[in-house]
């Protein structure tokens, strides 16, 4: 019987060693559910922002009010197995926090510091499926960050100001997450030539100490629809959890020293959140 040599005829199949092939196949499954997460997370973050635009349409008054959905949940095969996939990109703003999620959620605990709420109605509050939350939520608390306690079957959260980094955090999230942003964002509409954040909130961001004001004031400059207003400061109101009070003001009345209220405003701490020349020449 002729007896087979059992040295590799070609240099290459030493790379077929059965440990090489399983190291390769490895590799190569890790990285194809890292692709698939990465996929899935951008269809899962589409779905909800569309299901929010849609709720948001509805109860605007443009058809049937909104009825309760279940929240869909993306799962997808990877060799036998299924990755469960409710999970943020990172923050465009400010690529510091885990995910969006987690940076509104501690904006909306922060800025209420003295209260306390349940997950489901945070869940609610910030558009976010419930699972999804929960899983900030245990990060954060583990973290210090926040402090939570059981009440009956209902878990309550809130902000837990006595951390060492507590004060700098709200700083930063104020900025990036808060109302600066958050009515620059809403108040760019049709029209408006500058929106102007003065009062409790522009001395705040001016470097005031002190807790967060529980409303803001809002000038508008330009010449705007009535109707755009409201609705800009209601999505703003839904955002920040405060009240907006909202001035309107043309242009010439914004250069017109003789209206008191303009002259007050630019005699304290104001700050321009939206200017649409320095936007049209970005």
């Amino acid at each position: 019987m002729t007896k087979l040599d059992p040295t590799p005829r070609y240099a290459a199949d030493q790379d077929r060693k059965p440990e090489n092939v399983i190291q390769s196949t490895t590799m190569a499954t890790k990285g194809l559910a890292c692709t698939v997460c990465r996929l899935a997370s951008s269809v899962t973050e589409a779905i909800d922002r569309a299901r929010q635009a849609d709720v948001r349409w509805l109860s605007l008054g443009y058809g049937e009010q909104p009825r309760k959905r279940s929240v869909m949940q993306l799962t997808i095969p990877v060799n036998g197995r299924y990755l469960s996939v409710m999970r943020s990109d990172g923050p465009a703003l400010l690529p510091v926090f885990r995910s969006q999620h987690q940076a509104e959620l501690l904006m909306w605990l922060l800025l209420h510091p003295d209260q306390e709420y349940g997950v489901s109605e945070l869940a609610e509050r910030l558009g976010v499926p419930l699972s999804t939350l929960h899983r900030e939520i245990v990060r954060l608390d583990q973290a210090g960050l926040i402090a939570s306690r059981t009440q009956g079957r209902n878990r309550l959260v809130r902000a837990d100001t006595s951390h060492p980094s507590a004060s700098a955090l709200t700083q930063l999230l104020e900025v990036t997450f808060g109302p600066k942003a958050v009515i620059g964002e809403e108040f760019a509409i049709d029209g408006a030539q500058q929106v102007v954040i003065f009062g409790p909130w522009a001395a705040r961001y001016a470097g005031e100490a002190g807790p967060p004001p529980r409303d803001i004031d809002v000038l508008i400059v330009g010449k705007v629809d009535r109707a755009d207003v409201y609705e800009a400061a209601d999505r703003a109101r839904a955002r920040l959890g405060i009240e907006v009070n909202l001035v309107v003001r043309t242009v010439q009345r914004w250069d017109d020293p003789s209206d008191a209220l303009v002259a007050q405003i630019k005699s304290s701490p104001f700050t321009v959140v939206f200017d649409a020349d320095k936007k049209a020449t970005a």
